[in-house]
């Protein structure tokens, strides 16, 4: 004879509306942003897309160096020396290596260089 086991359930599932959904701050959904949050969407989309064609083009330290670049723009508070050691050369190899990081950017993002 098989033995039956009980489980409790840990919730209950709660169906809601589309209708009744809203926003976090409890605005509703603006429908007619006359394409605003296409927009957005478009231009996260294209940085994304720079980013993976930048990434796809370098090796690994230099990926590091262009993430490291990408904090430092960001406000994040990272020194070059700081940096190098974490890669195990001098500062003087890492802003070598950051000059050509930048300079194959703006070549892959075609930028015009300063």
């Amino acid at each position: 004879m098989a033995k039956t086991y009980l489980r409790t359930l840990l919730y209950l599932a709660q169906s809601t509306n589309f209708s009744e959904l809203r926003q976090p701050g409890g605005e509703d959904f603006d429908v007619g942003d006359e394409g605003e949050q296409e927009s957005e969407m478009l231009a996260t989309m294209q940085a994304d897309a720079h980013l993976l064609s930048l990434l796809q083009g370098f090796n690994d330290r230099q990926k590091i160096i262009l993430m490291y670049q990408l904090l430092r723009e960001a406000g994040y508070n990272l020194n070059h020396s700081d940096c190098a050691k974490t890669l195990s050369i001098t500062r003087e190899r890492y802003m070598v290596l950051l000059k050509d990081v930048k300079k194959r950017a703006a070549k892959i993002l075609q930028i015009p260089q300063e």
